[in-house]
């Protein structure tokens, strides 16, 4: 069993995560790590796993999730993601802001009278 670099275990970590933006319990994620450093003949400390993936957190490659036992999944599907939703702005029309007919004539006090905001105790 050898040393590897942090950089080549949060790669495999990274790695263990869907690409697909998916979310991947803790626990889950945890026993893949477990088996994929068994499988590469890594040795890693038992605490290292916290270590990396909140360093993952932290950098923004991983965001968390919800869950009882917590879930992470990559920041960077998030971001890719398109359902072809987007709002545009819109301007008022002109002939909205005009006054209707019946307050043409009217003051705004009449205005404000008619709509029952003095009623409402706005003066």
């Amino acid at each position: 069993m050898n040393k590897p670099s942090d950089a080549r275990i949060r790669k495999l970590l990274l790695g263990l995560v869907p690409a697909d933006g998916e979310a991947v319990g803790n626990g889950a994620l945890r026993e893949l790590f477990d088996a994929a450093i068994e499988a590469s003949s890594y040795k890693v400390a038992r605490d290292e796993f916290e270590k990396l993936k909140d360093a993952l957190i932290t950098e923004g490659a991983l965001l968390r999730g919800k869950g009882c036992g917590g879930s992470v999944r990559r920041a960077a599907a998030s971001e890719v993601l398109d359902d072809g939703f987007a709002l545009q702005t819109q301007e008022i029309p002109a002939e909205a802001r005009k006054p209707k007919p019946k307050q043409e004539n009217l003051s705004l006090a009449q205005v404000m009278a008619q709509s029952g905001t003095q009623a409402r105790g706005v003066r």
